[in-house]
């Protein structure tokens, strides 16, 4: 059975699709009617954290029959789909026996609920809104949505005789997933960082190939790989031996055993196999295929090289105040050459234009006719003609045949800009915040306003945290947006890690398509952000409107181009958004979208565990619980983009709001389109709507440049957007700078939990 989702923030009552027509299926060509258009909530689950201590996973012993009706149960239930044997084999030993006695609710509608349930005896009803809907028998199983989030229960299961059923709790069950998970990305990860060849990777590079390798068996004798066949694939050994043999006379047959690998040379060519390999006892291997390597990061060689340029740039003081991203951007800018032993590669006395870095071979610097020292491969050299035309104060001169990547100063100030305005762009910024000028790309000053100076003018929005009002300050006049959060309601959520990481995203976060954090307050009770006030209101109005649902292509290009933007900003610097919806996105007064609310973003290395989101907008690992990267963002992107398009979203429940169905589309369900789709977003869509992490776009070797690169967007200037200089086309109307009219009425009652006494001083960074 499904049930509602708990919300957060400023939702309210979750959005319900309905078709105008009797027959659903009408929907796959026609637009859905909005039966009503409310914003869509959120829903969380506290973080699982695999590395403590003290959970003890229950083993409750059952019959040969019990545990085959527990495990055809949930081989037909989506929640366990991505679960192995393994995995199920624990499900079944940790569910609970629970006798039942005619009458009794095991579930009752509108409670909340966080275990999932399986008949083993007796007859039940399910009970909507008094009525009875539905009867279970054995076998049948109920609740699963608990197993995902915390809400309230969509229908009453009532036993209807005497029974048995099976329970399992949502914390089991995430730990299993989660534990199982994580377990396999390591075994792997430490397989692969074993490999001579990819040792030189970095950690996030061999997290995003964990995802993509595959496990077989082989039976004894069966051949892995021929002798003389195309080499695509590269194997690590993780359970049993293979017989390597047919070497050729000059080698001898040989055995490899678990943490050996064979065929690593695939990953950088296709060359025929030098060997037959085969299964000597039953066999698991670990397979990485070239094309899914090089979609993922690029071919291994360039790989290779861009980490070494990385590493080298990162340790020049020269170029300390580079950002990571610009520091990948110079990266792959050099250009590569060559150059025979005895030739000069720069002359002493000659104007400095070129910064090497030595990648094979070797040179020595000479000055004066002498000889000083050697250069090796991964050395550099001429950095400072980045800076100025200085001459050269030394020779290097190639002592073997050696190859250098190199970038002129033309090339750097192109791409990056000054150097020299580089390293005093910290110092000019401090100035700029001292005269009160804030950075350049924000019209709003920097702010050092006390609680106090603010003036309340009218109620935005509100949510289960709190509500956002419209202030002034009443010295400046300028106004703001102040979004208040009751602590009490923070912590009995368990929502103080996300409440904090919001802050801290947001206050560094600098970009214009991402709202403003200028200040925090706090007192005992409730929590403060002083935001910018962007006053077009939500997207989701936009979008959704009493004449009609979704936006014209060239508007929903618009939207669509600076929302990319700021994903890409928020992923260079390592943030997950994680909320993506257009009841996040914020219009200003001249057109601009803006992404807001940033409750759930949080900076992600490797995978986090933690659902959190709006049902629509979830991507499947998310739903079956697996383990998450910043790759959600581009599946609820994707969302996004076919919302705009299509008036509504592709996963939605066509008769009504179960979250069971839309988790269920989400997982299994076919990607349909309307027929006045455009098609170049429509190829778009389905690439970001990719079920696999590693073919999803945006998570590929281009980033969010091949989202920019797409020829949907061939037509939009990016360079034009960012600077604002693009004119939007849809201009909200504004009367003056405290006009509301954009968002929704709300009353000014306002609730504190004066019981609330502070624990542990959580918010002291606030």
């Amino acid at each position: 059975m499904g049930s509602c989702c708990s919300t957060s923030g400023s939702e309210a009552p979750l959005i319900t699709n309905q078709n105008s027509s009797a027959n659903s299926k009408q929907r796959k060509e026609d637009k859905i009617e909005l039966a009503f258009k409310a914003k869509r909530a959120n829903v969380f689950t506290e973080a699982i954290d695999i590395g403590r201590g003290g959970f003890a996973m229950k083993k409750i012993t059952k019959s040969d029959s019990q545990g085959k009706t527990i495990l055809a149960a949930v081989s037909q239930n989506y929640i366990f789909a991505s679960m192995n044997s393994d995995d199920i084999d624990q499900v079944i030993l940790s569910m609970e026996i629970v006798e039942v006695s005619a009458g009794d609710n095991v579930v009752t509608q509108g409670q909340s609920g966080d275990y999932f349930y399986i008949v083993d005896s007796g007859k039940f009803t399910v009970i909507v809104d008094g009525r009875p809907v539905a009867q279970l028998s054995k076998g049948h199983s109920f609740g699963e949505l608990a197993l995902l989030y915390n809400s309230p229960r969509q229908a009453t299961v009532r036993a209807d005789s005497d029974g048995t059923i099976f329970s399992l709790d949502r914390e089991t069950y995430k730990f299993i997933v989660a534990q199982s998970s994580t377990s396999r990305g390591l075994e792997i990860k430490k397989a692969l960082a074993s490999v001579p060849l990819l040792a030189d990777l970095t950690e996030d590079q061999l997290d995003k190939l964990t995802d993509t390798v595959e496990i077989f068996p082989y039976n004894p004798g069966e051949v892995i790989i021929k002798k003389g066949s195309e080499g695509n694939v590269f194997y690590i050994v993780k359970e049993g031996t293979v017989a390597v043999t047919e070497m050729g006379a000059q080698f001898s047959d040989h055995t490899l055993t678990v943490g050996d690998y064979f065929g690593e040379r695939a990953l950088l060519t296709g060359e025929p196999r030098a060997a037959t390999i085969s299964a000597q006892t039953s066999v698991k291997v670990m397979a990485l295929d070239r094309e899914s390597f090089q979609n993922l990061l690029g071919p291994l060689r360039d790989v290779l090289d861009h980490n070494m340029n990385l590493r080298i740039l990162n340790s020049i003081k020269l170029f300390e105040k580079l950002s990571n991203q610009e520091k990948k951007k110079l990266s792959q800018s050099f250009k590569m050459e060559e150059f025979k032993a005895g030739t000069t590669i720069i002359k002493q006395g000659d104007p400095g234009k070129t910064f090497y870095i030595l990648k094979d071979g070797s040179a020595k610097v000479v000055v004066d006719d002498k000889e000083v020292t050697t250069l090796k491969s991964g050395t550099y050299f001429g950095e400072m003609a980045l800076l100025d035309d200085e001459v050269r104060k030394a020779s290097v001169i190639a002592v073997h045949d050696a190859t250098c990547f190199l970038v002129d100063r033309e090339t750097f100030t192109r791409i990056l800009g000054s150097l020299q305005h580089i390293i005093n762009r910290e110092t000019q910024q401090r100035l700029e915040v001292l005269k009160g000028a804030g950075p350049k790309d924000q019209s709003e000053p920097q702010l050092n306003l006390t609680f106090s100076e603010l003036q309340q003018l009218a109620v935005l929005g509100s949510g289960t945290f709190g509500r956002v009002t419209l202030v002034q300050d009443k010295k400046s006049k300028a106004v703001y947006a102040l979004k208040a959060m009751l602590k009490s309601e923070i912590v009995a959520h368990k929502q103080q890690i996300n409440v904090l990481n919001e802050k801290n995203v947001m206050i560094t976060s600098n970009h214009p398509f991402i709202l403003r954090l200028y200040q925090t307050f706090k007192d005992t009770k409730k929590l403060y952000m002083l935001l910018e006030f962007v006053q077009g209101g939500e997207l989701f109005s936009v979008l959704h409107t009493a004449q009609s649902d979704g936006v014209p292509d060239h508007q929903a290009k618009f939207y669509g181009a600076a929302v990319a933007a700021a994903l890409g900003y928020l992923h260079s610097k390592d943030i997950a958004y994680r909320d993506m919806k257009p009841e996040n996105c914020l219009v200003d007064k001249f057109g601009y979208p803006k992404l807001v609310d940033f409750g759930f973003a949080k900076v992600i290395t490797g995978k986090s565990y933690t659902l959190c989101g709006t049902p629509e907008y979830l991507a499947p690992e998310l739903v079956l619980a697996r383990g998450h990267t910043k790759a959600v963002d581009y599946w609820a992107y994707g969302i996004l983009l076919y919302e705009m398009e299509a008036g509504y979203s592709p996963f939605s429940d066509p008769q009504g709001m179960d979250q069971v169905v839309i988790c269920k589309n989400i997982v299994n369900g076919r990607l349909v389109f309307p027929r006045n789709f455009n098609a170049d977003c429509k190829d778009l869509v389905k690439r970001l709507l990719s079920r696999e992490v590693q073919t999803r776009l945006g998570n590929l070797k281009g980033g969010v440049e091949d989202i920019k690169q797409h020829k949907w967007f061939q037509d939009l200037d990016f360079d034009a957007l960012m600077k604002r200089q693009l004119k939007a086309p849809w201009m909200p109307k504004v009367s003056g700078i405290a006009d509301t009219s954009n968002f929704d009425p709300y009353g000014v009652e306002d609730h504190v939990d004066d019981g609330y006494v502070d624990h542990g001083n959580w918010d002291k960074d606030f």
